[in-house]
């Protein structure tokens, strides 16, 4: 389903851990460019699903702002391999602190990192 999806804006959609893990497993999407799923409360399974997705190799843009994310959700997402071609990370205003914030600003695996948002 939705096979050719480039662009996905989910955000504000009181969309919690459990649609974001099923979003994550979405293996029909491989050519998703754009995800937004900003200012829901997916916390850190939520965060967690969603790094597990190992499809979505073409992502530039990923918006997790204002989601309650904490340390291990941040260190999921910095701990993801498959989003090779991600542009833009949004992150702002979520839970995870110094220790998440370190974790994602080590990840070496976004080469094409242009714009990141830890405020």
């Amino acid at each position: 389903m939705w096979k050719k999806l480039e662009v996905l804006d989910l955000s504000q959609n009181d969309i919690g851990e459990g649609a974001a893990k099923a979003i994550g497993c979405n293996a029909n999407w491989v050519f998703l460019k754009k995800l937004d799923l900003s200012s829901n409360k997916i916390r850190d399974e939520g965060a967690k699903g969603i790094a597990k997705n190992k499809t979505w190799i073409h992502l530039e843009e990923l918006n997790l702002a204002d989601n309650k994310i904490g340390r291990r959700g941040a260190a999921a997402i910095g701990g993801n391999t498959t989003w090779k071609n991600l542009k833009i990370l949004s992150l702002e205003n979520n839970a995870f602190k110094d220790t998440g914030a370190i974790v994602i600003v080590k990840k070496k695996a976004w080469t094409y990192l242009e714009e990141l948002y830890l405020y």
